[in-house]
């Protein structure tokens, strides 16, 4: 924008999301303000912006990449609300963040406020079942350069989940269980993004999970997410296994009764005619099984 732009006269505002939650940065301004332009701005982007808006519509020409198709405006500024909505949150999108705006006619007196969104980690939760791949989120700030990675859970000793240095991972680091089951979602680590891929999971993997990170040499490593995972066995494999146990029962009581087919039981039934009875059932036990496996 130009001639000297008026930034919002807005309260101080601290928020302290959570990753993936949707927020908003509230900024008001009078409300018979006569508004051309309102320009979003984070003090670690540089020249490009967070979100423009400029002659009745979005500007994206000059939008910091990270926050394309992730930001709107909460009244496309009616009122006086020039408030900003930001979707999925993540630890980059920390920081200070200035609102500014620009009227038809004048100018008028400059009024400096700062909205500052601090991320504090806090415990995710992720549910899984046997044979899955499961990502692992973890974001650190968009610009940094990243030394080591370190991906750890609480009950495995000294061995790592995962270990990154140097530019590669290190598989020696690692836990045996975990050797060729991990690996970054994204090896160019774009806009920070350290995630990783648990491949084909077990019950076994349950627990804990921390990321830690090491951006400036010397450093302690600094934790950035904190993730619970649970896997266990779905409840539509039980009831197959309920099934398949069912089928074995019929089965026996088939084989077992075949010995003797002739004559009546002590009940006074055909016992020929109950087999036949037991031997349907059990094949359709069997065609239900089947159905359901494919099914899944």
């Amino acid at each position: 924008m130009h001639d000297s732009p008026v930034i919002c006269a807005v309260w101080l505002q601290t928020l302290e999301p959570r990753l993936g939650e949707t927020i908003t940065l509230q900024c008001q301004v009078p409300s018979n303000a006569n508004i051309k332009a309102v320009n979003w701005t984070k003090t670690d982007l540089g020249p490009q912006n967070v979100i423009f808006y400029r002659d009745e519509q979005l500007d994206t020409d000059n939008q910091h990449q990270s926050f394309k198709n992730r930001v709107q405006l909460d009244n496309e500024p009616k009122g006086g609300n020039l408030s900003l909505v930001l979707k999925n949150v993540s630890s980059s999108d920390y920081g200070r963040y200035e609102c500014s705006f620009k009227e038809s006619k004048g100018e008028g007196k400059p009024h400096q406020r700062h909205i500052t969104v601090h991320w504090n980690p806090q415990e995710e939760v992720a549910a899984a079942v046997p044979g899955e791949d499961v990502p692992l989120l973890c974001q650190t700030p968009r610009d940094a350069d990243i030394k080591v990675i370190v991906w750890s859970r609480s009950d495995l000793g000294s061995d790592y989940v995962f270990f990154y240095r140097d530019e590669s991972p290190h598989e020696n680091f690692q836990h045996p269980s975990y050797r060729g089951r991990v690996e970054l979602s994204d090896p160019e680590m774009k806009d920070g993004d350290v995630s990783v891929v648990l491949k084909n999971v077990s019950v076994k993997d349950t627990g804990t999970y921390e990321c830690r990170v090491i951006i400036t040499e010397g450093e302690e490593p600094k934790l950035y997410s904190t993730i619970k995972l649970t896997v266990s066995v779905s409840g539509e494999f039980v009831e197959l296994s309920l099934c398949v146990y069912w089928m074995f029962v019929f089965s026996k009581d088939f084989l077992e009764n075949r010995r003797d087919t002739d004559g009546v039981g002590e009940d006074g039934r055909d016992r020929k005619s109950s087999l036949a009875v037991g031997l349907c059932v059990n094949w359709w036990a069997c065609f239900y099984c089947l159905s359901w496996l494919f099914y899944l």
